[in-house]
């Protein structure tokens, strides 16, 4: 079909519609390659200035054959219809032009060719015979050496000629292997090639016309193989090139007009005028509504190449010209007429709605023969899987995979967009390196029309993407290959994991992704008794995303009736919490969850995949390091998709409505990839403090006076510290402190603001704001604070007059008379010792406090150290196991230890430490106590280790330094150091 041979119609035989001339013409459409071919070849034959020789170049199936068949019928004399289009009809001989023409393919140089009165055997011999003078060059036949210019002289004689060589890098193949002497036939033929040129450049009447393969050509292999053969031929047109007229018998523009001049008797130009305006006006809608097509899709241009390419859409046309026809064996014009041939003859049978051009997707790659031509004719057999797997599936039953995500659709009555997307990617990926597949604007412009639904569109590639084994989308192309498609793989795997097993690794990474912190995590509660009723950490409650999933649009949502349950009662009794301000709950959003389940099957899938070694193997490497990265992107995403799953944050608050138990709501905000943490713990605390409803360490102090407005029992005179810190757990319009140092700061500010008292029993004084020092804070169930008005008759500490008014000597540590002092500390006598230097802080802060004080007092060297600590809670045992670990990495000295504590342990079991003594005896006492402090409930205590050392030490030197570092290392929190200055100094 559609394969033009010359050599039958100057024979008298072949197809009516290429050797009758009236139906040739008929079915010829006038391209500018062809215009100029008759032109130059008549014009030479009658006398007039043209070039000699003609080269027609361009692949095969792009006109060469049918041009020479164009120009043989003209030189026959023969005056179609309509002639004008295609030549001067002057240029047309009223006689009949001798014509030899030779088609290489068809001449045998071994068994030669066998006609009426000769057999020639030589590409001469042949051309002689045709021109009546076989007789002049019969020798030089026989013997196959080439004849020169003067016996081609004798050949043509004074009449016009016109010789035609066609397929001859074949018949050069074919001769290299006859020997002629030293050389070959092919030599002899390269050698004769060059003396006809050089003759018909001498003469004025005889036209040489020959063709050559175009580098994309099926045969340009070939010819590369014959370089040296084919140099010899390109020497000769070196030789000709003063003389030569190159000429490619179709433009790339004119492949339209030819298409629709041979299938077409007819084309409406009002149809396609209004097709084209349609389409326009649809494209511009989309693109103003920023639609993904290319820019150009909406120009008076593109509508042009509408109505010029009508019935075709352009992109067909496109795609089988840059891509297709780049493929040898399509043959060009050839191929792209046998190809639509089909397309449009099954078009006209079925008939299809809706179908106003004829797009890429009606290539119907069901039809086998529409499949060979693109497959196995191309030598692409290895794509006949491809289409089968993935676009059409030819057996009875079975749906390929565009089909199977189009079957919903198609149910509801939706075009096949998978099935139109498919067999679009499917014709741009024929071709083999960075030009295979098509951009995806440009792949969605081939598929749609004038009402369609381009997001449907899109969705369904997306969908195809995931389930097709062999489409891939790559950074900016959508392409189809022989190889399995990652995506494809990786979804066929997901569909082997279960959601059971998704959901345990869910759950595996929400235990791991909050950490314990500033909040103490609970996964999962059930029922009350899940979430302890504490005051000493708040607790932030994940509850499953099964049981509780919150659907939600803003931050005004009621919380679950499970979720308030929870937050009511607490314990196995299932009585009410006490502590409800230190609860809040993180729930599920219910429309993550199933997002959640499946980027957790993705990511088992993958890694299925990639942790068998064996598996993994029977990838290239380039898809073994993309698995792995998918791996990895597959890990990220997942954590941001459970992230985004636990963001209904239900937190308590006063002003929340009653309905809703007085729980607050707030969606966190979606975090991005990037800013995911590891512990979203954290990230909600940040929110929290954004809300007003947490305070930490890096806020500000909280007010005494807000303390005892908000948290003070209105019928209370005086209260434990603990009791404060039970309070401030309680009511829920306080906000949650998390870190206890700011509670004590409350408490001693409100000392100095005279806002209480803080009273001590082991002393049996109260800190009042007349005291000179006030306390380490501790928070405990013994130390009391108290309101002014209940503070008559408790001793201050500090501010117990003699009787002539004079204050009473006093310890500066624990403020006890000289008699009564547990610190051990030397008392200062009436001789005039200097004061003792106290600073209190962070370690560093403290020391450095402490080394600028002996700086201004001139003090050259301490002879003790007195370090404290004390407090409660974690606090304070992190500090008492800091102490221990650093006591033996101090700079020499004589260690002393005084300790006093007291820890609640489990089963309402109390243990009480005092111990005053040697560091060395206290060791394992020590130990005993860190192993044993660790299952507390509670704890709560002092300690102070006194340093005596053999010589001063410089307040500012390395041994100072060696012990703020010692404790700076360890994490210590506040402490307080007194040191006693060497005698002498002040």
């Amino acid at each position: 079909m559609f394969a033009a041979q010359l050599e039958e119609v100057t024979s008298g035989r072949g197809e009516l519609v290429y050797r009758d001339p009236a139906t040739f013409f008929a079915n010829t459409f006038p391209t500018n390659g062809l215009r100029a071919l008759l032109d130059q070849a008549l014009s030479r034959i009658a006398g007039r200035s043209s070039d000699p020789i003609i080269r027609l170049e361009t692949a095969f199936g792009g006109g060469k054959t049918h041009s020479l068949i164009a120009l043989y019928h003209l030189a026959q004399a023969h005056r179609p219809i309509g002639i004008e289009q295609y030549v001067d009809p002057s240029l047309v001989p009223d006689q009949p032009v001798r014509v030899a023409a030779v088609v290489g393919n068809v001449l045998d140089p071994s068994q030669g060719m066998r006609h009426a009165h000769a057999t020639t055997f030589t590409l001469w011999g042949e051309l002689a015979y045709r021109l009546g003078a076989f007789e002049k060059v019969a020798r030089s036949d026989q013997e196959r050496i080439a004849p020169g210019v003067s016996t081609l002289a004798r050949v043509f004689g004074d009449a016009p000629a016109i010789v035609m060589l066609d397929e001859m890098a074949r018949y050069l193949e074919v001769a290299a292997g006859v020997p002629v002497g030293d050389s070959t036939l092919a030599d002899q033929t390269v050698a004769f090639l060059m003396a006809l040129l050089e003759y018909a450049a001498s003469v004025d009447h005889v036209a040489v016309v020959y063709t050559l393969a175009g580098s994309a050509d099926a045969f340009s292999a070939q010819t590369e193989r014959l370089l040296e053969r084919i140099q010899a031929l390109k020497d000769a047109e070196a030789i000709s090139s003063r003389h030569e007229h190159v000429i490619s018998p179709t433009g790339e523009n004119e492949i339209s007009a030819i298409v629709r001049h041979r299938l077409f008797e007819q084309v409406d130009p009002a149809a396609a005028a209004q097709t084209a305006r349609c389409y326009q006006q649809a494209i511009v809608e989309l693109l103003g509504g920023d639609a993904d097509l290319p820019a150009h899709a909406g120009s008076a241009g593109y509508a042009q190449d509408i109505e010029e390419s009508y019935p075709f859409h352009p992109e067909l046309l496109t795609g089988l010209n840059e891509k297709v026809s780049t493929i040898p064996n399509f043959q060009k014009t050839r191929g792209a007429l046998r190809l639509l041939s089909r397309v449009v003859r099954q078009l006209w049978s079925e008939r299809p709605v809706d179908t106003f051009l004829i797009h890429p997707h009606h290539v119907d790659l069901s039809s086998e023969e529409i499949a060979n031509d693109l497959t196995s004719r191309l030598d692409r057999a290895v794509f006949k899987q491809v289409i089968e797997a993935d676009i059409a599936n030819p057996m009875a039953g079975a749906k390929a995979h565009a089909a199977l995500v189009d079957d919903s659709q198609v149910q509801a009555g939706k075009p096949a967009y998978a099935g139109r997307m498919a067999t679009a990617v499917f014709l741009h990926s024929l071709t083999q390196g960075v030009a295979s597949g098509v951009n995806p604007a440009q792949a969605k412009l081939a598929v749609y029309t004038p009402g369609d639904d381009l997001g449907l569109v899109e969705r369904q590639t997306e969908a195809l993407l995931e389930q097709a084994f062999y489409f891939h989308a790559d950074a900016t192309r959508y392409r189809f290959s022989t190889e399995p498609s990652l995506a494809a793989v990786i979804n066929q795997e997901r569909q082997l994991v279960g959601r059971a097993a998704a959901k345990a690794e869910l759950d595996r990474r929400i235990r791991a992704i909050w950490k314990k912190g500033a909040f103490s995590p609970v996964f999962f509660p059930a029922e009350p008794s899940d979430i302890d009723d504490r005051f000493d950490m708040p607790r932030l409650a994940l509850p499953h995303y099964d049981a509780v999933a919150v659907e939600t649009t803003d931050s005004n949502t009621p919380p679950p009736g499970a979720v308030q349950h929870l937050f009511d009662r607490a314990g196995t009794a299932e009585g009410f919490r006490t502590f409800r301000n230190h609860v809040l709950f993180l729930c599920a959003d219910a429309s993550g969850v199933a997002h959640a389940v499946a980027e957790a099957r993705r990511y088992l899938a993958i890694r299925r995949i990639t942790s068998d070694p064996q598996r993994l193997s029977q990838y290239t490497p380039d898809n073994r390091k993309k698995l792995q990265g998918l791996g990895d992107q597959a890990e990220l995403t997942l954590r941001v998709a459970v992230t985004r799953l636990y963001r209904v944050l239900f937190y308590p608050d006063a002003a929340a409505p009653k309905k809703n138990g007085q729980l607050a709501s707030a969606l966190l905000p979606a975090q991005e990839q990037g800013a995911v943490a590891r512990d979203q713990t954290q990230f909600v605390v940040r929110f929290l403090r954004e809300l007003g409803k947490v305070r930490t360490g890096d806020d500000p102090g909280i007010a005494p006076a807000y303390l005892r407005q908000k948290a003070w029992p209105s019928n209370a005179s005086r209260l434990t510290s603990r009791q404060l810190q039970k309070e401030c757990a309680t009511r829920i319009g306080l906000p949650i402190i998390l870190d206890v140092n700011l509670l004590k700061d409350a408490i001693r500010n409100g000392i100095r603001a005279g806002t209480w008292l803080y009273y001590d029993p082991e002393k049996q004084c109260a800190y009042s704001k007349e005291s000179p020092e006030t306390p380490l804070v501790q928070i405990s169930d013994d130390i009391e604070l108290v309101l002014p008005d209940a503070a008559k008759g408790i001793a201050i500490c500090g501010k117990s007059p003699k009787p002539n008014g004079e204050f009473p000597e006093q310890c500066p540590v624990c403020q006890n008379p000289p008699d009564a002092c547990i610190c051990a500390v030397e008392r200062p006598d009436t001789g005039g010792n200097p004061r003792k230097l106290e600073a209190e802080g962070a370690p560093a802060q403290a020391f450095q406090r402490l080394a600028d004080e002996a700086s201004d007092r001139q003090v050259a060297g301490f002879t003790r150290l007195q370090l404290v600590i004390g407090g409660g809670g974690p606090d304070f045992l992190r500090d008492l196991a800091a102490i221990s670990l650093a006591a033996p990495q101090l700079p020499k000295s004589t260690i002393t230890v005084d300790v006093r504590a007291s820890f609640d342990l489990p089963d309402d079991a109390r243990l009480r430490v005092e111990y005053r003594g040697p560091w060395k005896a206290y060791r394992e006492i020590g130990n005993t106590i860190g192993r044993t402090a660790k299952n507390a409930l509670q704890s709560s205590g002092r300690l102070s280790l006194y340093l005596d050392f053999p010589e001063p030490i410089d307040p500012a030197g390395n041994q100072m330094g060696s012990i703020r570092d010692a404790l700076v290392r360890l994490n210590t929190g506040r402490v307080a150091v007194v040191a006693t200055p060497a005698e002498g100094q002040e």
